[in-house]
C-alpha cells in the first residue's frame, strides 16, 4: 500500500502505514491542463517510464490525511 500526501508545504510518502519519505517545497498554483497519469514516473508519457501491472483501490483526497488513517489504509481498512 502506497500513500502520498501534500499539505501545501510538505510532501510525504507512506508505505504500508509507515512514513518512508518527506520533502518540503512550494507547489505551483496554476491549473494543470495535461493528462492525469497514475503509474507514470516521468513528466512526459512514454513506455520506458510506465508501471506494468494493476493499481487497486485508488483514491484521491482533497485534504490532509492523518497518521491514523494512513495506518488503517495500510492494513486494508476503509477510511471514513
Amino acid at each position: 500500500h502506497l500513500l502520498g500526501t501534500f499539505d501545501g508545504r510538505t510532501a510525504r510518502l507512506w508505505q504500508n502505514g509507515e512514513q518512508v519519505a518527506e520533502a518540503t517545497g512550494a507547489a505551483g498554483r496554476e491549473l494543470f491542463r495535461g493528462d492525469f497519469l497514475v503509474g507514470q514516473y516521468s513528466a512526459a508519457p512514454g513506455p520506458s517510464f510506465q508501471m506494468l501491472g494493476e493499481i487497486a483501490g485508488l483514491r484521491i483526497f482533497n485534504r490532509v490525511v492523518d497518521p491514523k488513517e494512513t495506518a488503517s489504509a495500510g492494513r486494508g481498512e476503509a477510511s471514513k
